[in-house]
């Protein structure tokens, strides 16, 4: 006599769309997680950079650090819209960035180009007026003394203008830090936004 068994073991058809189904909701979630993580660090990889450009300028001028065979005036940091120059101001025209040429060059130290990423720098006054890019800033060997220009040769004056306010984003806006530099001090100070400001 045989015996016919229907606990036959598997899987049913729907018990498989089920779990390609669940591994395809992972799979997406987890590649959204990762291009938001790699989108965010190559924002704040971008504004330390911005932010350590300022910070070393300082840090050089007040060291007295020499370049080459010369020490400098003044260190400087050019902003664009989408570049900041770290230099040494060795050029003939004092507080200018003179781009490097064979006969009076600025020594470049670093250079951060964003044209490729979706970063843009903006920047404003403390009465809330937008400044004209380039924007440089130098800060004066021995005293670390800060003067800012806009537009190439416009001084900011330091009686009108307490502070510069750099702001770094992504062009969708989605993410945004702020240097403020203290035009008194020249100290700049990192804020996620101004409301304490």
């Amino acid at each position: 006599m045989t015996h016919s068994s229907n606990n036959e073991k598997g899987f049913t058809l729907v018990e498989i769309l089920i779990v390609i189904i669940v591994f395809g909701i992972m799979a997406s979630m987890a590649i959204s997680t990762y291009m938001d993580t790699t989108s965010s660090f190559g924002f704040l990889s971008g504004y330390k950079n911005v932010m350590s450009s300022v910070r070393t300028a300082r840090s050089y001028a007040i060291t007295n650090r020499q370049e080459g065979d010369e020490v400098p005036e003044r260190y400087g940091v050019r902003f664009e819209e989408n570049r900041v120059i770290l230099f040494a101001d060795l050029g003939e025209i004092p507080f200018f960035f003179d781009p490097p040429s064979d006969d009076d060059p600025d020594t470049v130290i670093k250079e951060y180009d964003f044209s490729e990423d979706d970063f843009v720098i903006e920047a404003k006054d403390s009465n809330d007026t937008v400044l004209d890019f380039p924007i440089a800033i130098f800060y004066d060997r021995g005293s670390g003394e800060l003067t800012v220009f806009q537009n190439g040769s416009d001084l900011v004056e330091k009686d009108d203008h307490k502070f510069v306010v750099f702001k770094f984003s992504q062009a969708s806006g989605e993410m945004e830090k702020y240097i403020v530099l203290f035009q008194i001090s020249g100290l700049p100070e990192e804020y996620d936004n101004l409301d304490s400001l």
